[in-house]
This record gives structure tokens, C-alpha cells and sequence, in this order.
């Protein structure tokens, strides 16, 4: 029995099953084995085997270890299983001691590069990754990164660009990482946007070219890495965050020195950070620090669009996450809303239908407005993907932390003498887990939605019996069902529907739309959550018939 090997240095050599490579290398030639049959014979790959040269040296390989009972086994086909099984098993611990004796390669350090802090705790994470080789998937401790997609940045960006802090092998694992998934988390209706920030060159510029900023980009990478595996700190969280805080305080304490919109945007990614764990303390701390070092600005040109989302997200994340209010101001652009691309009857159409319903619920002229624009809003969503318009990502982003600025802030929005009423905190709330539930943000914070869920509950255990027959209180039970998970919560909102099921006679949720208008339907936004609906409250009416 014959078979054919492809050595790396080209040739094809046929072996007989019987005979043994040689050792060292030399002329080949024929030799006879044990058995008394079979021979060696090298061809090149581009000569018939008659043009072969005998003399043609194998490739030095690596010295065999030799089993005398697989030697002296002759050729054939079936065999007994056990010598098979001995086979296998010492081809298996053969590979196993290959393996571990292959040498590790080591690649060269880079030179530091000055306003880095050097890392304690980092020397134990493996060798430094040189900038100028080919980017590959970085491998340490057994992970093994995503390779970077294409078109964040430059094609080569990662591998070639000068770093202002020094990038170890576990550094850029997190790095690749997080350009990798981030991206479409943050913006996870990219599919309906004309492109994704993220994926820009100016975006990559902007986020490495500053070591603070680097530092709390990675922090909040980190942060997000850490919030998978439930935790809320790890060495990677530490170091970055330490780094980042370092470089801001040096910087903030120098005399003369101006304070930066890398400055800031380091700032609000801490900020952002410690709002997805939870630290409403220190979210209100950093986003009080932004506030009087946007006042510190030398430069008197507004903040650049990249600077500008990334403020309102750190600001409206963390205070929907906390059920408080913005601390910083909202400077509205002199773009056209995300809505403008509608037909004007559509644009006509929701504002006529969503206000005669609104009205007859009696909600608050102000809430009502707003509740328009959500409606215009998720309409637009819905038409952009059945349709070939794309959206134009700033415009998007500032629609939407608008939406949930101008929520967030209504209760300082009364005029004096009017109060907030149960049916106005459960809509702005209820609005609010709409909007969540629209973006789906990259990463679900440790808080999630629990503190809104709460003052939803309570804002619609404060409704009157009298008032339940409302279309507005069915959709903000429904919403308040659709966002929970099982447990207490969502069993609380299943009997509230159980409930309002009685007293207005429902024999369907439909898809979720309110008052059956077609606009702000919740079945394509929360899907399963929102479709086991109708059935958890049949089953909630038996029981408590019973």
C-alpha cells in the first residue's frame, strides 16, 4: 500500500507503508525493510519520475521517535482494534509532546512613546506587538481576537499607526475586539444609516490619536467585555481606567494648560463607563466635570460632531439608566429632523391621528408634542427599511438623544401651577423603555432598565380605577410587560393587563400599536416578549378565577 506526501520544499515521495524516513539528510536511494519489498522515489513536481534525480536531498524533518510494533506490521487494511486503538493512542501522545516542545515566538519591543504611563500590572501579559508587522488576529492566554473588519478606518490602520501609549498583545486583542462588535451595537439600525460613524476614518483618527482618549476608550471596551462575563471589574478595567484618570488629572493640574476636546471626550467615556456599572455618584461627578471644562475652552468653535454625540450619550445614557435628569445642556443643530425624508401626508397623517388620540387620553400638551415625534420617528425607522432612502447617522443620533433629553427633562419643563400627573410619568417613562428598546444599545448596563420599570409601575398603580379605560394605559402596560424578563416585574404587568383586559373588553393586543393607529407598534420591537403576551394573561385570568 502506497501514499503520497507533499514535503514543504515541493517534491512529491511515494512511501510504502513499511519503510521509515531517513534521519539526516542525504542522496536518496533504494533501500529495502523488514519486509523485504517496497521503495523510495523523489519527483519533482514539475518532472515525470523517469527525469527524477536520485541524488535530490529530502527536506530535513524532525527525528521520529520509532515503535517496533507498528514497524513490524505488515501492510493491509483491516486490522485488530486493539492494535489500532494502541495506534491511535500513542499517535495522539506523539502530537500531544510535538506541541509542547514547539519554541514560542517573541516579537520585538517598541519604544515608548512620552505621556504614557507605564503599566504595573501588565508585565505578566505577554510580549509587546510591533506596529509594523501585518496585522493578524492577536492571540494571548488562549484568546484569540476577531480579525478588524475592513472599513474601520484605514485598511491598515491598526498595524501601522503610531500609538501615543505602548500597545502590548493583550492591548490589541482588546482593541481588535472592540472595533469589531462595537460599532454595530452602538448603532445596531446601521442597516438603515447612510454609513456608521464608528466605521470612519475620522471616528479612528479621533479615538487613538490621544492617549487619555485611548486609555478610556479601552476602559469602556473593557467595561463592556466585563459586563458579558458578569463582572464589574477586571485587571483590564483597572489599568485603563488608572491610566486614563492619570493622564486627565496631570493634564487638568497643569498651570497654563487648556483643557481639550480629547480632555472631554476621555472624560465622558469614564463617565459612560461608570454609568453602565451602576456609580450614579461618580457618572454625576465626571458629567458635573464636563460641564465646567466645556466652560475652560480656549477654543471658541462648538464642539466637533464627534465630540458632541459622544457628551449626549454619556449624559442621557446615564441619566435613563438612573431616572434622572440630564446634567448637561442640549444644543440642538440647525439640521433638518430625521422625519423631514417622509411624505408630507405621512408627516400630516401621524400628527392628525396621534393628537386626536393623545387628546382624548388627556395627556399634557408638552408630553403630547413629543409623543408626535416619536411617533414620526419610529415611522421613519419602519419606512427606511422598506425602502431604498438611507439616514443620515448624525441627524439620527441627534433625533434620538433629543427624544430622550426632552422626556427626561419634562417634569422642569411644568409651568408653575400645573402638576405631574400618574398618567404623564407613566407616558414620559413608558416613552423612554420605547426608545431603549428602539436602540437596543451595545451594552445592556448592570442597571438595565430596572429603575424605569419601577416608576412605571408605580406611576400606573397611582392611575385611578375610573381612568383605566385608556388607550394610552393599555400601551404603557404593554411596553412595561414587553421590557421585563420573567420574574415579579413582568408578573405584575401581566395581572395589570389582566386587568385592563376586563374593563375594556380586549380580545386581542394586536401588534402593539397604539389605539389600533397603526404608529408605535411594540410586536417588531420586542417580538417574543411582546407576541407571549395575550397567553401569559389567558393563563393569569384562569388562575385567578380558580
Amino acid at each position: 500500500m502506497d501514499c503520497n506526501i507533499i514535503l514543504p520544499g515541493g517534491p512529491s515521495v511515494t512511501v510504502h507503508r513499511g519503510w521509515r524516513v531517513p534521519r539526516t539528510r542525504g542522496n536518496v536511494r533504494d533501500r529495502r525493510g523488514p519486509s523485504g519489498q517496497g521503495q523510495i522515489g523523489v519527483f519533482s513536481a514539475r518532472q515525470t519520475p523517469s527525469a527524477s534525480s536520485v541524488s535530490q536531498p529530502l527536506v530535513s524533518a524532525p527525528e521520529q521517535r520509532q515503535f517496533e510494533f507498528v514497524n513490524s506490521s505488515e501492510p493491509g487494511g483491516r486490522t485488530d482494534p486493539q492494535v489500532t486503538t494502541r495506534v491511535r493512542t500513542h499517535i495522539r501522545n506523539e502530537n500531544a509532546r510535538n506541541r509542547k516542545n514547539v519554541p514560542k515566538r517573541v516579537a520585538p519591543l517598541r519604544r515608548l512613546v512620552p505621556d504614557e504611563i507605564p503599566s504595573p500590572t501588565e508585565a505578566s501579559t505577554g510580549p509587546l506587538v510591533s506596529n509594523n508587522n501585518t496585522l493578524q488576529p492577536n492571540v494571548h492566554d488562549g484568546y484569540v481576537a476577531p480579525s478588524i473588519l475592513p472599513n474601520i478606518g484605514h485598511p491598515t490602520a491598526l498595524s501601522t499607526y503610531v500609538y501615543p501609549v505602548e500597545m502590548r498583545a493583550r492591548t490589541h486583542a482588546l482593541l481588535s475586539q472592540y472595533l469589531t462588535y462595537t460599532p454595530s451595537r452602538i448603532y445596531p439600525l446601521e442597516l438603515c444609516l447612510e454609513s456608521n460613524p464608528m466605521r470612519s476614518p475620522e471616528w479612528f483618527q479621533y479615538a487613538v490619536q490621544d492617549a487619555a482618549t485611548l486609555h478610556s476608550m479601552l476602559y469602556v471596551g473593557a467595561m463592556y467585555m466585563a459586563l458579558y462575563e458578569g463582572k464589574t471589574e477586571t485587571r483590564d478595567t483597572a489599568f485603563h481606567l488608572s491610566s486614563a484618570a492619570s493622564i486627565v488629572n496631570r493634564r487638568l493640574g497643569a498651570s497654563g494648560d487648556s483643557v481639550t476636546d480629547c480632555t472631554i471626550g476621555a472624560v465622558s467615556c469614564l463617565a459612560l463607563g461608570e454609568a453602565t456599572i451602576g456609580n450614579e455618584n461618580v457618572w454625576r461627578l465626571h458629567m458635573l466635570g464636563i460641564k465646567q471644562m466645556m466652560q475652560l475652552r480656549t477654543d471658541m468653535n462648538p464642539p466637533s460632531l464627534l465630540l458632541r454625540a459622544k457628551l449626549q450619550r454619556s449624559d442621557v445614557t446615564g441619566a435613563i439608566d438612573f431616572g434622572a435628569a440630564p446634567l448637561l445642556p442640549f444644543v440642538r443643530s440647525s439640521s433638518q429632523p430625521t422625519w423631514a425624508i417622509l411624505p408630507p401626508a405621512s408627516i400630516a397623517s401621524i400628527s392628525m391621528t396621534m393628537n386626536t388620540l393623545l387628546t382624548r387620553c388627556g395627556l399634557n400638551p408638552l408630553l403630547k408634542a413629543n409623543m408626535i415625534k416619536l411617533a414620526n420617528f419610529s415611522y421613519t425607522i419602519s419606512y427606511a427599511t422598506t425602502t431604498n432612502i438611507r439616514l443620515n447617522p448624525s441627524n439620527f443620533t441627534e433625533d434620538l438623544y433629543q427624544l430622550e433629553y426632552d422626556f427626561l427633562c419634562f417634569p422642569t419643563l411644568l409651568t408653575p401651577g400645573s402638576t405631574d400627573i400618574a398618567v404623564d410619568r407613566a407616558c414620559r417613562t413608558g416613552a423612554l423603555l420605547y426608545l431603549k428598546a428602539i436602540l437596543q444599545e451595545f451594552p445592556h448596563s448592570s442597571v438595565g432598565s430596572s429603575i424605569l420599570l419601577d416608576q412605571l409601575k408605580d406611576s400606573l398603580n397611582s392611575i385611578s380605577p375610573l381612568e383605566l379605560n385608556n388607550l394610552l394605559v393599555l400601551w404603557l402596560a404593554l411596553v412595561g410587560a414587553s421590557s421585563s424578563a420573567a420574574g415579579e416585574r413582568r408578573s405584575w404587568f401581566v395581572r395589570y393587563l389582566t386587568i385592563l383586559k376586563g374593563v375594556m373588553g380586549l380580545d386581542t393586543f394586536g401588534n402593539g400599536d397604539l389605539g389600533s393607529s397603526g404608529f408605535l407598534e411594540l410586536q417588531s420591537i420586542f417580538g417574543h416578549s411582546f407576541i407571549s403576551l395575550w397567553d401569559e394573561v389567558l393563563l393569569e385570568q384562569i388562575l385567578s378565577s380558580a
